[in-house]
């Protein structure tokens, strides 16, 4: 195992490809730019079996990181974003939501406390399968409320 710790100026340098890692820890800046930045400038450079980690992102919170709770700009809603990208496939807006690079790139994405994952596989297109029908449910036993 080889282990890699740099700068992102330093690693993209001449606009090179991101080193072959497996994993990748972003440990770094822990302001929005820079971890908007990071994520936006190596994730799409990686292999496409890698996993992307980013911790620390509770700063996405914190004013004097340029986080606060629900500000367009920080990097958990950049995550909340990129859940509807992995989900695309299932739009039926595509003028407001369709697959992409992203999409068919990304298999999952984890979120934990302050920490996400993002792992990278190449997919095909997702189908939808539904079973069952749009008639409202009906309970056929007493509710748990009693009734």
């Amino acid at each position: 195992m080889r282990i890699l710790k740099a700068v992102l100026r330093d690693l993209l340098a001449g606009n090179r490809r991101a080193p072959d890692c497996a994993i990748v820890l972003d440990d770094g800046g822990h302001r929005m730019d820079q971890q908007i930045a990071t994520f936006e400038e190596l994730y799409p450079r990686l292999r496409s079996d890698a996993v992307y980690i980013c911790e620390d992102i509770g700063t996405s919170y914190i004013p004097a990181f340029g986080g606060g709770h629900g500000r367009p700009h920080t990097f958990i809603e950049t995550v909340k974003r990129l859940v509807d990208r992995l989900n695309a496939d299932y739009s039926t807006d595509l003028a407001a939501l369709a697959p992409d690079a992203f999409t068919r790139s990304t298999d999952a994405i984890h979120l934990y406390d302050n920490v996400v994952v993002i792992e990278k596989a190449p997919r095909g297109k997702s189908e939808t399968v539904l079973y069952g029908s749009e008639a409202p449910f009906r309970y056929i036993g007493a509710s748990l409320s009693g009734e």
